[in-house]
């Protein structure tokens, strides 16, 4: 995001276009796709480096949970505009699936946005079935996908670590400590996702 007005002296850009908006999202659901990016995307950059992100304060990020923040930024925007945008919440969600485990464990402020954003998605399929409108199918299968997105992310951070070689003991749990801010952020709103 970009900086707000008056922040560093300086008003912020001008919003992109929409059409340069979707263009980025389909460049990173292809980078996202390759195996060597997401891996490369595990890199830690510095706070100054992440300065753009004014949303909250995520102290050494990963590239890849920073890219996570913006895509599920992206998808909460979409979703704003009546979600009448399937096409940027698709992509957007498809990309954040694609780089999710990359990206875990996430920042507390970037899970319990991933955890807000299927709630969301939960209640507009709710309120669309209920009336029912076809398009209810569509967000039941997008909010599949982000349900994948929690999935994947509280999976890659609640992994097991150790172990390894022949005769070596089997690895035994030692989730990151970060991953309970997803857990977390998933029990404060488990009614959402009965």
């Amino acid at each position: 995001r970009a900086p707000r007005a008056g922040a560093l002296g300086a008003p912020p850009p001008p919003r992109p276009p929409p059409a340069r908006t979707y263009m980025l999202l389909v460049d990173l659901l292809l980078l996202t796709q390759e195996p060597a990016f997401c891996e490369a995307a595990k890199a830690r950059v510095s706070a100054r480096d992440a300065s753009f992100y004014v949303e909250a304060s995520l102290r050494a990020p990963s590239a890849a949970a920073l890219a996570t923040a913006v895509l599920i930024g992206a998808a909460h925007a979409a979703l704003g505009r009546g979600g009448r945008d399937v096409y940027q919440l698709t992509t957007a969600l498809a990309a954040a699936a694609n780089l999710a485990p990359a990206a875990a464990p996430l920042p507390p402020h970037v899970g319990s946005r991933l955890v807000r954003l299927v709630e969301r998605l939960a209640a507009r399929h709710a309120r669309l079935a209920a009336a029912g409108d076809p398009e209810a199918r569509v967000m039941e299968d997008l909010t599949r996908v982000g349900l994948e997105v929690v999935a994947a992310a509280a999976a890659a951070a609640l992994a097991p670590v150790g172990g390894g070689g022949r005769g070596a003991a089997p690895p035994k749990p030692a989730p990151d400590p970060a991953a309970a801010d997803l857990v977390y952020a998933l029990l404060h709103r488990a009614d959402a996702f009965a």
